[in-house]
């Protein structure tokens, strides 16, 4: 079995990088910004991230990037938040606060972050996804919300090279197979290659034939704040990739989805609301579900992966695993043209409850 997964940009997976405290934090913000702050601790799976508040209430967000991501990636995540910020100043993202000297990705001098990039942002209120109250009308709003980015990302362009071909594309689901052959439970094991043996022979050149562009990616409960029915924030483009367009709504359509006899009624409230502002084809709809399962199968995967290599920080890369490891095996129980007729079907209803 590979110590490593194959492909690139897999480094900080891997590696886990030297914590940065507190008062680290808000030195760097002092040093680099000009500004005195306090400091808390958020949630991140690579990187260093806090939440600041500076002396007269302003509240910001400093994030110490992973030592081994690549200068190039990071200029890209940079210039994504000022490429969409131009683009749709409607969409709430995060905005860049410059440094001192006007770098928006400085890096750090001097202590445990030396040489590490930082980026600084203004503070998006609101409760995360995974803690709202869902709903019909909020499932629309989070599809409109999607489109609206993937069209701003349309004209995005870094130069080539710039951002690593993530594992967690779905058009790179194949190469998840020495992550899968170490998982423990052989009955699990079985059921994911079993899933991958099929994407390799049905899906995957499906999905080559399909529109391509740069997309979040990552469209999930802890990277969407809403209040009400509103979005109010959209974080994270740490895993945006250039891939097919129906993987970024079959993400996001992941982690609305509901479990038991119907998982879909829920995605085709997303899906109505992502058409109110793209329109999707039949054939990308049919994908739908299946590209759903692909993600399920790559959260699995690189989670239990992960976790045995980082086991200071299990619950936190495991804490949606169960739930999805249920998704996958209720969605599994139906088959795929089923699941695409049924989408299709509930498309056309109306609002689910």
């Amino acid at each position: 079995m590979l110590d490593r997964p194959t492909g690139t940009g897999t480094a900080s997976l891997l590696e886990a990088a030297p914590p940065i405290s507190l008062a680290a934090a808000e030195d760097l913000a002092a040093h680099h910004y000009g500004l005195s702050v306090r400091a808390y601790p958020l949630a991140g799976e690579r990187d260093d991230n806090f939440a600041l508040t500076t002396i007269d209430g302003r509240r910001l967000v400093l994030k110490v990037v992973h030592p081994a991501e690549v200068a190039a990636v990071t200029t890209a995540q940079t210039e994504v938040l000022d490429h969409v910020a131009r683009t749709d100043p409607g969409l709430p993202i995060a905005r860049l606060v410059p440094a001192t000297d006007g770098a928006l990705a400085p890096r750090a001098t001097g202590g445990t972050a030396a040489g590490r990039a930082l980026r600084m942002t203004t503070f998006c209120a609101g409760t995360p996804l995974r803690e709202a109250t869902p709903s019909a009308a909020l499932r629309e709003v989070l599809g409109m919300t999607l489109a609206r980015v993937a069209r701003a990302l349309r004209s995005f362009g870094p130069a080539p090279g710039s951002h690593p071909r993530l594992l967690w594309d779905l058009a790179r689901a194949s190469e998840l197979r020495s992550m899968v052959g170490e998982i423990d439970r052989p009955e699990r094991r079985r059921q994911l290659e079993a899933f991958l043996d099929r994407y390799d022979r049905e899906l995957a050149p499906r999905l080559a034939h399909q529109r391509r562009q740069w997309v979040h990616n990552d469209f999930n409960g802890d990277n969407i704040l809403v209040e009400g029915t509103r979005v109010s924030g959209v974080l994270d483009f740490g895993d945006m990739a250039e891939t097919q367009l129906v993987n970024d709504v079959a993400i996001a359509a992941t982690h609305i989805a509901g479990t038991g006899a119907r998982p879909l009624a829920a995605v085709a409230d997303l899906v109505r609301g992502y058409e109110s502002v793209t329109a999707l084809t039949e054939e990308e709809l049919r994908m739908l579900p299946d590209l759903m399962m692909t993600r399920m199968v790559a959260r699995l995967a690189i989670s239990e992966w992960r976790a045995a290599r980082f086991p200071e920080n299990r619950d936190y890369i495991l804490r949606d695993v169960a739930r999805t490891w249920g998704q996958l095996t209720d969605m599994q129980e139906h088959s795929p043209d089923a699941l695409g007729d049924e989408l299709l079907a509930l498309r056309a209803e109306g609002a689910a409850p």
